[in-house]
């Protein structure tokens, strides 16, 4: 029995109309707009790692002593897939008090919220919702000004969550220079 491929299946003939083909069958979106909703995923997803990598490294830090390394690294893997099975607004919720103070060295934090509220309303959204879906007066399928609004937004959380890892992973590098530095003298 001859095994199909699931382009043949499809009845497409050619490789590069693949894509093409289930864009138009998976949704009633045009071209431009499938473009828009992929951007407006990808920013929030941009977001969303960074917040899964500082949740991460708070977690995960300086691991209790008598554990094998394998048993550490179990933990660690556990940790890191908890962390993927929270929603973002819980992720947000969970660092929210760190946010608040950083917003001072990087005020676009505050508008992870944001991304997050029009993920969901692209997600959920049907034809007729899509001209509803507004991010500071601009709707984001009507006006390219939009989506580059809500691009620079993201671009601006995403450097602010970086800052705010670095800030994080250079005192906990610090911190564990200090222990080893402590522990090799009094071995002496």
């Amino acid at each position: 029995m001859k095994k199909y491929k699931p382009s043949e299946i499809l009845g497409i003939k050619e490789p590069n109309e693949i894509l093409e083909c289930v864009r138009s069958w998976s949704s009633n979106l045009s071209r431009k707009e499938h473009l828009i909703k992929s951007a407006i995923l990808e920013i929030h997803q941009n977001c969303e790692l960074r917040l899964d990598r500082i949740i991460n490294k708070l977690l995960t830090y300086n691991a209790p002593l008598g554990f094998t390394d394998a048993e550490v690294e179990a933990s660690k893997k556990e940790i890191w897939d908890e962390i993927g099975r929270m929603s973002f607004q819980a992720k947000a919720k969970l660092l929210k008090p760190i946010l608040k103070s950083w917003k001072q060295t990087n005020p676009s934090l505050i508008e992870i919220n944001g991304i997050n509220d029009i993920r969901n309303a692209c997600a959920h959204m049907t034809r007729k919702d899509k001209s509803k879906i507004d991010y500071k007066g601009y709707k984001l399928f009507e006006d390219d000004e939009g989506i580059a609004r809500l691009f620079l937004d993201g671009w601006g959380i995403t450097q602010g969550l970086d800052k705010m890892w670095e800030f994080i992973d250079d005192n906990h590098s610090r911190a564990e220079r200090a222990i080893k530095f402590a522990w090799s003298k009094k071995a002496l």
